[in-house]
């Protein structure tokens, strides 16, 4: 499998909620970094290793139902590769949808995803967040942490 091919068939499982087949394609000692502050978004920071990866993905999917995840470019050079990726998501909570793109910025390491950097509108996931506390304040909802 080219690198290419490593980035669609990942994007793939995770969009089939297959956190187990995603993180298959990762290296043992992979590094997620998610730049977006903990205070905006509960999951941001770093991730190390294949079990925190796995934890952070789990935790996603706690929080979200993941209606679509799509890859709309990606690019390989070597051992990097970056990939934008449309996504939908459906906040379990409050009910929401949650619609936009992120950047990824991935490197290789014998033919596993060494590393991924993963970029959102900070701005938009701030306003989200907030959207969402307030809809589950107004319902008398209770959301579960998850961090």
């Amino acid at each position: 499998m080219d690198h290419r091919e490593v980035i669609a068939t990942t994007f793939k499982y995770w969009a089939a909620g297959d956190v187990d087949m995603s993180v298959s394609m990762l290296a043992d000692d992979v590094v997620h970094q998610l730049y977006v502050a903990q205070t905006v978004f509960p999951f941001g920071g770093a991730h190390r290793g294949i079990d925190e990866v796995r934890q952070f993905l789990f935790s996603v999917l706690e929080m979200f139902d993941v209606v679509s995840f799509e890859a709309t470019h990606i690019r390989v050079e070597g051992d990097r590769g970056s990939a934008q990726c449309r996504f939908d998501f459906i906040h379990r909570a409050s009910g929401e949808r949650l619609c936009s793109t992120a950047r990824f910025v991935i490197t290789f390491r014998d033919g596993l995803i060494a590393s991924m950097d993963e970029y959102h509108d900070e701005a938009l996931l701030s306003a989200f967040m907030r959207l969402t506390e307030a809809k589950i304040a107004e319902n008398g909802m209770i959301e579960t942490d998850v961090t």
